[in-house]
């Protein structure tokens, strides 16, 4: 009987599969994006942002949704800049990505001393994949519609070489 309780813990929850079931692949991937994650937050470039984000919204639950939008697409956005795949399965698993990314900045929010409730922390989760899903298939279309050379961040046109002016020997400057 124990055990019957104890599968039914790790079943699929609303927000996808347990993380619990995670290959060891997965399972580093996600401390990756958890700790690049706290880096986001915590750092002088980004920090401000997310300060300013948490607190731009209407609610708590508002502006948690938009700091889980912003560190997601700057932590896996940039890892896929990289190449590394972060599957679905991973940002929307029951302890995956985003409901890491939300804890750090419950954190942050209860620190500055706000009020959130589980349901608008459950809805901000909700929230804040779809508005991450959303950007990411407005992205991947905006790189389909490029040209081959620009997507990989190649020039349009090939540079031109510089002129020597006359008493100059080709490759130098002034």
């Amino acid at each position: 009987m124990g055990e019957k309780m104890k599968e039914g813990n790790t079943a699929k929850s609303p927000q996808g599969p347990s993380i619990n079931k995670a290959s060891p692949e997965q399972n580093d991937l996600l401390e990756r994006i958890v700790v690049n994650a706290m880096r986001v937050i915590g750092s002088e470039e980004h920090g401000a942002s997310v300060d300013g984000i948490l607190s731009s919204g209407q609610s708590a639950g508002e502006g948690l949704a938009n700091g889980i939008t912003y560190v997601l697409q700057s932590v896996v956005g940039g890892l896929q800049k990289k190449g590394v795949d972060v599957t679905p399965e991973i940002i929307m698993s029951e302890n995956g990505a985003a409901s890491q990314v939300a804890q750090l900045l419950v954190a942050l929010i209860g620190a500055s001393g706000k009020d959130i409730s589980r349901n608008e922390i459950q809805r901000a989760i909700e929230v804040g994949i779809q508005n991450f899903a959303t950007k990411q298939r407005r992205d991947a279309r905006g790189q389909q519609e490029m040209p081959a050379n620009e997507q990989q961040g190649a020039p349009a046109a090939p540079p031109q070489e510089e002129v020597a002016q006359p008493g100059q020997r080709p490759g130098l400057l002034a």
